[in-house]
């Protein structure tokens, strides 16, 4: 890719993998992330970016640096237990030289699956929930509070087992909802109500970060972190998450997510 000095560039990066996270870097250059999911964040700067799988960026680098030939990075993290050691590269040529094999280095590399802090740009707030003694974080189950709103606990330890003879929209089509429990089906609420996931595993059963994606919708990161959940200690963030179609369970974690039902169907987390 050439570039010319002086000017800036804005890209669009996208994980399009089933497997590898990845982390990017243009050797010598630091990004200014401006979205995530193609959300407007407040912007701020890093040397690396790591993507979980389905996540895009925005970004803008500056060319500000002596005339040459770098190296634009994508790396598998191994330490999100991704199993394609494989990596990626791009040469990024200044215009007025030649180009070339980079001889440039890296930044040094993060070795944790940490997803980046970040806030939007334009605030919106989710009416604060108590996970606490609402649900059994070692199952999964879901309740209706008194308000009409939705609190379920996804307990990640086992697989979904559907029969594609007869998957769960035929269920619907055919005014059946005795749904078999093996399709772990889980009912959401009317129109306009707020449904608050935990997705939770632990170390034993599941210790791989994993990234959640809820089809139809997007959705507002209230919190997540490693080890138990405990919402004393969880410092969730109502007043201004960042709102996402693709976050981080991390390995042995837990991920608090809030959305509204405002996309009626039948839909795959």
């Amino acid at each position: 890719m050439t570039i010319t000095k002086g000017k800036k560039y804005r890209l669009r990066l996208i994980n399009g993998g089933i497997d590898s996270y990845i982390r990017v870097s243009l050797d010598n250059h630091i990004m200014t992330v401006m979205s995530a999911d193609f959300v407007p964040i407040n912007p701020f700067t890093t040397q690396w970016l790591l993507l979980a799988i389905g996540q895009r960026y925005d970004v803008v680098i500056y060319a500000n640096q002596i005339i040459g030939n770098y190296w634009f990075r994508a790396e598998s993290q191994t330490g999100c237990f991704s199993s394609n050691a494989h990596q990626g590269r791009a040469i990024w040529t200044y215009s007025g030289t030649s180009s070339g094999t980079p001889n440039t280095n890296p930044y040094p590399e993060p070795s944790d699956c940490m997803e980046p802090s970040m806030s939007p740009y334009w605030k919106q707030p989710v009416p604060a929930a108590s996970f606490q003694n609402t649900l059994d974080t070692k199952i999964t189950n879901a309740v209706v509070t008194p308000d009409g709103n939705s609190m379920v606990v996804w307990a990640l330890n086992k697989p979904i087992w559907v029969d594609y003879a007869n998957p769960t929209m035929q269920y619907l089509m055919d005014g059946n909802t005795s749904y078999p429990k093996t399709y772990n089906v889980l009912d959401l609420n009317s129109e306009g109500s707020w449904n608050y996931w935990l997705v939770y595993t632990d170390g034993n059963t599941y210790g791989l970060d994993h990234p959640i994606h809820l089809h139809g919708h997007d959705f507002f990161v209230v919190g997540q972190g490693y080890g138990p959940y405990n919402e004393g200690s969880a410092n969730l963030n109502w007043k201004n998450p960042v709102r996402r179609d693709v976050a981080t369970l991390p390995a042995g974690g837990w991920l608090a997510l809030a959305f509204r039902s405002d996309n009626a169907g039948v839909w795959l987390m």
